[in-house]
């Protein structure tokens, strides 16, 4: 057996995830010749991330932290993966507490970035400017570094300077600096026009994502966004962004579900991927497939008032009504509209409405009372995809009557 797994058109078949487990078994066998190399436990941890088991992986990567406790790449990788299982404090907490982040831009620069996640202010921006600045540096050793400094001036609407560090990360970028700058590129158009593929990057995948999806090119997109995954396992990131654009762009809900279950491996838990899956199931009326899917939603998640809850909630409604009980259909679409109306979540509760109009529709009942609110939707939110979905359900209305 000879598995690619950087290659998402070759992986994902179960028998095949053997290869992983030999690689691991690999790494091991170095280790016993190399017991200091503190990068093999990364590497197995990555394997291990992909494999979704991460207590096996936290275990790597602390025998990595013990054999290197100031080491730049070791520092990074287990932030990054304590930030992968939700512990946003810890991932802090080693990087703001090691001696090298005081002096080191890289590490300085995932500091910032994991402050900002965290919502506070970074001890280390004033100092992250002036080492940007101080020509001490290679371009590309400050190039994340000018990244985490500029999305923090543009969070705090300082348009001028904020375009100024994009532009300094931008001479000479790393894949993170330049996905950074694609993303605030298409958040404020007056910044700069980045294009990825000047840049010639080996793992730019996050970039040449959202750059070809910015192009229109929804399928280069999506496959961009799977090796964008496969390069970084310990983050969900890619195959949401590619699961979205399947299903919200291309309207092609089976590969929407192909790339979910992808992320399932590494994520076999997560909410959010589940409720994608079940949606775009119960679209393609494969119900039982979707039920069992929907087994695997934890109560406190389906029960939640936050942004996934609702959309769970939301999303059961739509099940219970392809299944034909279409008064639980109504009680959770129900529930869904009034909890994100409560909670101010605009773009849910019009998602939530339009859904529950057309599922109505297609079981033949009047809803010409409800028509408005779908044409508001529509007038309200020109250009987005949520008012090409409004359209549909109007569409589907007006077939109806005839």
């Amino acid at each position: 057996m000879n598995l690619d797994i950087s290659n998402p058109n070759e992986f994902g078949i179960k028998t095949n995830l053997l290869e992983i487990h030999i690689k691991i078994n690999n790494l091991k066998k170095k280790i016993t010749n190399s017991p200091h190399n503190p990068v093999l436990w990364v590497e197995i941890a990555r394997f291990y991330s992909i494999l979704g088991q991460d207590k096996r992986a936290e275990k790597a990567l602390l025998n990595a932290l013990y054999l290197a406790p100031e080491n730049r790449y070791i520092l990074r990788s287990i932030s990054r993966f304590y930030v992968h299982i939700g512990d946003f404090d810890l991932a802090h907490d080693i990087i703001r507490k090691s001696n090298l982040t005081k002096i080191d831009p890289w590490l300085m620069a995932t500091e910032i970035a994991l402050a900002t996640l965290r919502e506070r202010n970074s001890i280390f921006t004033k100092t992250g400017i002036q080492l940007v600045n101080s020509n001490n540096f290679h371009p590309f050793n400050v190039s994340e570094l000018a990244s985490s400094v500029a999305s923090v001036e543009l969070k705090n609407a300082s348009v001028a300077k904020s375009k100024k560090l994009f532009q300094q990360s931008l001479i000479c970028p790393n894949d993170n600096s330049l996905a950074q700058a694609e993303w605030a590129s298409q958040e404020d158009r007056s910044l700069m026009n980045v294009d990825p593929n000047k840049f010639n990057l080996v793992n730019s995948f996050e970039a040449s994502a959202r750059e070809f999806f910015d192009g229109g090119n929804w399928q280069e997109s999506i496959n961009y966004s799977k090796k964008w995954f496969f390069d970084q396992p310990f983050s969900k990131l890619g195959v949401l962004f590619g699961n979205e654009v399947a299903s919200r762009k291309l309207r092609d809900n089976n590969q929407a579900v192909e790339i979910a279950k992808l992320g399932l491996i590494s994520h076999p838990h997560d909410p959010h991927l589940l409720n994608n899956i079940i949606y775009a199931l119960s679209l393609q009326n494969k119900l039982n497939e979707a039920d069992h899917f929907l087994k695997k939603i934890k109560k406190e998640d389906l029960n939640s008032r936050n942004y996934i809850g609702i959309c769970l909630t939301a999303t059961t409604g739509l099940l219970y009504f392809r299944k034909g009980f279409h008064d639980l259909g109504r009680k959770y679409y129900a529930e869904a509209i009034k909890i994100s109306s409560e909670e101010k979540l605009t773009y849910l509760n019009s998602l939530a409405i339009i859904n529950y109009i057309r599922e109505e529709i297609l079981i033949g009942e009047n809803v010409q009372e409800a028509i408005p609110t779908i044409d508001k939707i529509v007038k309200n939110n020109v250009g987005k995809d949520i008012a090409e979905d409004a359209k549909e359900v109007l569409e589907l209305y007006k077939k109806s009557i005839l």
